[in-house]
């Protein structure tokens, strides 16, 4: 199964946990990060992600994340500053975003 980030067309991140070759790219100090990788530092994400549409990016997030943090150590210190933060996605919204029987 092919993943697609519904992100894609605006995400500035150089390194994407779905790109089969991440491993190939570089990172500068300045630059974006991928928004699942951050989601996936924050407490609480997997319940905030497990029943929604893009739970699938979530969780190769997941399983990608420690071999991202150990090979870019400039993603590291942004994730590791991001896990402090809020979630972009409040508990409420879930439900919203996307519940079928809104979008009819």
């Amino acid at each position: 199964m092919s993943l697609k980030c519904p992100r894609f067309n605006k995400c500035d991140a150089p390194l994407c946990p779905i790109d089969p070759e991440w491993r190939k790219r570089k990172m500068l100090k300045n630059e974006r990060v991928c928004h699942y990788l951050t989601e996936v530092t924050k407490p609480g994400a997997f319940d905030r992600y497990i029943h929604r549409r893009d739970a699938d990016l979530y969780l190769k997030a997941s399983e990608e994340i420690a071999s991202m943090r150990e090979a870019f150590p400039v993603l590291d210190k942004r994730l590791e500053k991001s896990s402090r933060l809020r979630s972009r996605i409040p508990t409420v919204q879930l439900e919203l975003d996307f519940d079928d029987d809104n979008h009819s």
